[in-house]
Formats: C-alpha cells, structure tokens, sequence
C-alpha cells in the first residue's frame, strides 16, 4: 500500500513517507475494514473462502491475479483505443458524405 501512495506522490521528500510509514497502525486499518466485510459476507462465507485459497487453485489464483489483472487492464484499454478509433473514423466518413450547406 505503501508503495503505491508513493507512486502516485512521487515528488514527497524521503522524510514524508518515513513518517507516514511510522504513523501506519494497520490494526487502526483492520477495524475500519472488518466492517465491511461484515457488511457482505457471513462468517461461513469468509471460512469457504480461506478453504478455497488454502488449496492450490486458490494458491495459483493468487499468485496470477495481479499479472492476469494488468494484463487485461492493458487488454481493455488498447481495446478501447480501437472502437474509439472506429467510432472516429466512421463521424470522419459521415462527415465527408454529407453535402457542404453554404
């Protein structure tokens, strides 16, 4: 977590994050976010779920997720950038077939 508020604030001096890193209760964290999650899972739910990520599917699937998740980041934006050029292109052409009123 850490690292990626320093990526997106990469200008903070040293001494900031040293700081803010010291000031890091991640018990604090815990009590904000175990409400949360009480909000949409049951105590069954969260067993099945630590079962399936103690076999090894759940095991591979964690190792894979940030890879798999980057990859299809990248996936969807150049496909994006496709139907975007597309949808371009195709307002060039009507734009082109349309008589010029004076």
């Amino acid at each position: 977590m850490l690292s990626q508020f320093q990526t997106v604030t990469p200008n903070a001096p040293a001494d900031f994050w040293k700081k803010f890193s010291d000031k890091m209760d991640m018990r604090e964290l815990i009590e904000i976010i175990i409400p949360i999650y009480d909000k949409y899972y049951t105590l069954e739910d969260l067993r099945a779920v630590n079962i399936f990520y103690s076999s090894a599917t759940g095991q591979k699937i964690l190792t894979t997720l940030p890879q798999l998740m980057q990859e299809s980041m990248t996936a969807g934006q150049k496909w994006g950038e496709k139907v975007g050029k597309k949808a371009v292109d195709e307002i060039a052409a009507e734009a082109k077939a349309k008589p010029k009123s004076s």
